[in-house]
C-alpha cells in the first residue's frame, strides 16, 4: 500500500522538487549509419557550420536523415527571422564519388556544388529546400535527398489570444451572474442567470455548438459559489444552506451541511467555510469543522484546480487568491488534501477571484532541443481587491512558486480579464495542416468566460489563448 504523508510534508517535498517535463530523446547531434559497401549511397551524418552571427550554437542543431524517404531536416524549426541563404553544411558519406547540392535561384537555373571538391561552399535555403545528389563508389547507384533547414514563420512560443465571435452561451435576453465549470468528462456547463431564471448550456469540444436547458435551481441560490466534479454539482443559497445535483444541475436536493462558500471537490467532498461564530472549514460528507488558518481566504478564490503527487494517494485541492474574514484581498495559493489547510505559496500578489488554469510552456537547450513543460497560469482578478489585474503569472512547480510569465504569453491590450470569470482548458482535435501518417492531434486551448468588470457588471464576452507551438503538427 503506498503511503500517505501528511499535508504539511507534501509541501515541504513539493517545495524542494523540481517539477518538470523530461526530453528522453538523445542529444547526439547525428545520425551514424556505417556501411562501408561500394553501392554505398548514405548520408551518416549531417549539421551546419558554426556561425554566430546567423544564429548562436548553430552548429548545435540537431537534423534528423530519414533514409526511407531520402529526407534531411531539422524538426525543431529555427527562431523567426533567421538567415538560411548563406549556411554552410558538414556532411559525411559511406565512399561515395559523388555528392552535388543543387539549389533553386532567383533566375530560374539552378546551382550546383560540387561539395567534395567545395565543401566549405555556402548553401542557400532561402528559397525551400535543396536536393543533394550521390552517387556510389562503384558508380552503380545513385540516390537523391532532400534536405529542408525550417525555420519558424511565427513566434512558436507566443500565446495568441483572440476574442470569440460568441458571447457567453445563453437563452436569456440578459445576464446578471454566470459560472463555466468543466465536467471532467469532456462536458462544460455554462449557467447564466437574470436574477430570476437560469439557463444551463453545454457543450463538448470544439465549444462551436451548445444545447441550452432551463433549470430550477434552489431559491436564492449563489451561482458564485457552483462547483463541480467527480460527478456531481454543488451551490449554496443565501441561507448558506449546501446544494447537491447527480444529473448537472437539472434537479437537486439539500444536504445537512451549511457553507458560506465552497472551494471546491476533492475525493468525493465537497471543500468549504462556514462564518459559525467565526470561520471555519468543514466539508460535505461531513467531518469536523475546524477553525481556519490565519490569514486563509474564506470567499472570492479562484476556481479550484486538483492534482495528485507522487508523495501521496490523496489528491490535492489548490485555490489562489481570495477575500478574508475581514474582506481584504490575499496573496498566494492555498492548499487542501480532503481536511487539512496549509498556505502553499506568497509569491503571488493580493488577487480577488483570478483564474487559475493548468497549462503548458515550452523550454528551448543551447542544443536546440524542446522540451514541454506543465505549469499553472495564473491571470485575471482584481489587484489588491480594487485595480484589473493584467499580468500573468507562471508556476513550473505546482503552484509553488510564481514569477511573472514571459512576454510571449502576456495579455493582448485589447483583452482586460474581470474577476469572477473562469478559464478551463479544451482539448481540440486539429488535423487540416496534417499528412500522413499523423492526421489529426489534440491542441489544448484555454477559455476564459465573463468576468466582472470594477463596475461589477457582467461581462458576456468569451476569450480563448493557446501557445503556437501547439497547433503546430506533431513530429514525427
Amino acid at each position: 500500500m503506498k503511503r500517505r504523508f501528511p499535508i504539511y510534508a507534501i509541501l515541504a517535498l513539493i517545495a524542494t522538487a523540481l517539477v518538470s517535463s523530461c526530453n528522453d530523446d538523445s542529444d547526439d547531434m547525428s545520425t551514424l549509419i556505417p556501411d562501408s559497401s561500394a553501392d554505398a549511397v548514405m548520408v551518416n551524418t549531417f549539421s551546419l557550420e558554426a556561425n554566430d552571427s546567423v544564429l548562436a550554437n548553430l552548429d548545435s542543431v540537431f537534423f534528423s536523415i530519414d533514409l526511407d524517404r531520402a529526407v534531411i531536416f531539422n524538426a525543431d524549426s529555427l527562431p523567426v527571422g533567421t538567415k538560411v541563404n548563406r549556411l554552410v553544411t558538414e556532411m559525411t558519406f559511406s565512399g561515395v564519388r559523388k555528392a552535388e547540392i543543387t539549389m533553386p535561384s532567383s533566375t530560374g537555373a539552378d546551382t550546383v556544388v560540387d561539395y567534395l571538391k567545395n565543401p566549405n561552399d555556402s548553401i542557400d535555403f532561402s528559397r525551400g529546400s535543396v536536393k543533394l545528389h550521390l552517387e556510389s563508389a562503384s558508380g552503380t547507384v545513385t540516390r537523391d535527398y532532400t534536405i529542408y533547414v525550417n525555420v519558424h514563420k511565427v513566434n512558436p512560443d507566443r500565446m495568441e489570444w483572440s476574442k470569440m465571435n460568441w458571447t457567453l452561451p445563453t437563452n436569456l435576453a440578459s445576464v446578471k451572474e454566470q459560472r463555466t465549470l468543466d465536467f471532467g468528462d469532456g462536458t462544460m456547463f455554462c449557467f447564466t442567470t437574470d436574477g430570476t431564471s437560469v439557463c444551463r448550456a453545454s457543450s463538448q469540444a470544439p465549444l462551436d455548438s451548445w444545447t441550452f436547458t432551463d433549470v430550477t435551481f434552489p431559491a436564492d441560490a449563489r451561482l458564485s459559489t457552483l462547483v463541480a466534479a467527480d460527478g456531481k454539482m454543488f451551490v449554496v443559497d443565501s441561507n448558506n444552506t449546501l446544494f447537491e445535483s447527480t444529473d448537472c444541475g437539472l434537479s437537486w436536493s439539500q444536504t445537512s451541511a451549511r457553507m458560506s462558500y465552497i472551494y471546491g471537490v476533492v475525493g468525493g467532498k465537497a471543500i468549504g467555510v462556514i462564518d459559525d461564530g467565526g470561520y471555519k472549514t468543514v466539508t460535505y460528507p461531513a467531518s469536523t469543522a475546524n477553525p481556519i488558518v490565519d490569514g486563509m481566504p474564506v470567499a472570492g478564490t479562484s476556481a479550484a484546480v486538483v492534482y495528485t503527487t507522487e508523495w501521496s494517494d490523496a489528491p490535492m485541492l489548490i485555490v489562489a487568491g481570495g477575500v478574508d474574514a475581514d474582506g481584504n484581498a490575499v496573496n498566494g495559493v492555498w492548499a487542501c488534501d480532503g481536511g487539512v489547510w496549509a498556505k502553499l505559496s506568497s509569491s503571488l500578489p493580493a488577487l480577488e477571484a483570478p483564474m487559475v488554469v493548468p497549462y503548458y510552456a515550452f523550454r528551448t537547450s543551447t542544443v536546440w532541443k524542446v522540451t514541454r513543460r506543465s505549469v499553472l497560469l495564473c491571470f485575471g482578478g482584481l489587484l489588491n481587491g480594487s485595480t484589473p489585474n493584467r499580468n500573468v503569472y507562471i508556476s513550473y512547480d505546482m503552484g509553488v512558486n510564481w514569477t511573472l510569465a514571459p512576454s510571449d504569453m502576456a495579455l493582448p491590450a485589447t483583452y482586460t480579464p474581470g474577476s469572477y470569470a473562469q478559464a478551463i482548458v479544451v482539448n481540440q482535435t486539429l488535423g487540416s495542416r496534417a499528412v500522413k501518417p499523423i492526421t489529426e492531434w489534440d491542441c489544448p486551448y484555454i477559455y476564459a468566460f465573463g468576468g466582472e468588470g470594477i463596475n461589477m457588471t457582467t461581462s458576456t464576452d468569451v476569450w480563448r489563448a493557446v501557445i503556437n507551438r501547439l497547433e503546430f503538427k506533431p513530429l514525427q
